[in-house]
């Protein structure tokens, strides 16, 4: 029902009095994120009076938060790219922040908890140091998870970003797209001066990976579904062809066209059958210096490459000598007799299994 919804197809709602078929619908668009994007599309619709009055209310409130979250996060947007621009640190907008200024209607239907942006790797200190100098609070490690988290108080609340100098933690995506080629194809972002993103089949690739490269994410999620069905509906067919050649290049085309099989089923998106071929085409052995360069020790190897010595330095340290806290919440354990024991097997286990890992 929500994708017939998103589909914008007409719904006779005399047909669905089930008992607690409103609440399910209720509780599957929460959980799938698209709240005010399905109540947006009732109201064009003009049936969104046909739900009972609480399911009605209820999202009528989510859109009007929505809203008033979307005013203070392009405000913060803005000033964070500001800050970036002074400083001449280039900067690219990515993921749903991007894509609710450039493929959806109106930015607040595009549910997100947090403002994800790419830094090249070179300008990680400089870009902590100057987040801090503006009253932002980092948290996270930055080598290790290939990005980190930051904040500041905004009018009583927080806006999150996601700062990424790696456009993925899993090894075999983080490095399908070269990083000069962002920053020469990228594109200004809708609505903010100076400030660019991902060129569409960039995004569209960066979508794909997001799904297929994290299993803490859940792939059927439909708000994801519905990025990756408004990118493939916008891009010309030279746009596709250029999709499927970096997918195939990338050595990830089946799991894209994984994805894209979902969509369509959801979705009913059109993707020419000639891409379709090309996506299903098998994907490349794995030779010995494949296996190295798409393995966790073949990224940090690469990442290592990336710095300076001080970063180098630092990462060295992050990676060999994690902090009490870490470990602990890792392990899920408390005390700091614990430590000692849980460092060893941090060495000991941790390590080799990032060695072998694929």
């Amino acid at each position: 029902m929500l994708c017939s919804i998103l589909r914008n197809e007409k719904i006779s709602w005399a047909h669905n009095d089930a008992p607690g078929i409103f609440e399910s619908l209720q509780k599957q668009a929460a959980e799938n994120r698209v709240e005010t994007l399905v109540y947006h599309s009732l109201c064009l619709a003009n049936t969104q009076n046909q739900l009972p009055a609480p399911v009605w209310k209820h999202w009528h409130a989510q859109t009007r938060k929505a809203i008033a979250l979307e005013l203070l996060r392009g405000k913060e947007l803005s000033d964070l790219s500001s800050f970036f621009n002074d400083q001449h640190i280039p900067m690219l907008v990515i993921k749903g922040e991007a894509l609710s200024c450039t493929h959806y209607p109106q930015a607040h239907l595009r549910a997100r908890s947090d403002t994800d942006i790419y830094i090249r790797p070179c300008d990680l200190g400089k870009v902590r140091k100057l987040l801090r100098a503006h009253g932002y609070t980092i948290s996270s490690r930055p080598y290790k998870a290939r990005q980190f988290n930051t904040h500041r108080p905004v009018f009583g609340g927080a806006v999150k970003f996601d700062v990424h100098w790696r456009l993925s933690n899993h090894p075999e995506y983080a490095r399908v797209l070269e990083d000069s080629d962002l920053w020469v194809f990228a594109v200004p972002l809708p609505g903010f001066s100076s400030t660019q993103t991902l060129c569409p089949v960039h995004a569209l690739l960066l979508a794909c990976m997001h799904l297929a490269g994290n299993p803490d994410h859940d792939p059927n999620r439909l708000i994801w579904l519905y990025d990756i069905h408004l990118l493939l509906s916008s891009l010309t067919e030279e746009e596709l062809a250029e999709f499927s050649k970096c997918a195939t290049e990338g050595g990830i085309q089946q799991r894209c066209k994984q994805i894209i099989e979902k969509t369509r089923v959801c979705f009913e998106t059109r993707v020419p059958k000639n891409i379709l071929r090309e996506l299903s085409e098998p994907e490349p052995g794995r030779s010995n210096t494949r296996s190295l360069h798409s393995s966790a020790l073949g990224l940090i190897i690469d990442d290592f490459r990336q710095f300076g010595l001080r970063g180098k330095l630092e990462m060295s340290l992050e990676y060999l000598f994690p902090s009490a806290g870490y470990l602990l919440n890792r392990y899920g354990k408390e005390g700091i007799r614990w430590v000692p024991v849980l460092y060893f097997r941090y060495l000991l286990v941790g390590i080799f299994e990032r060695i072998g890992s694929r």
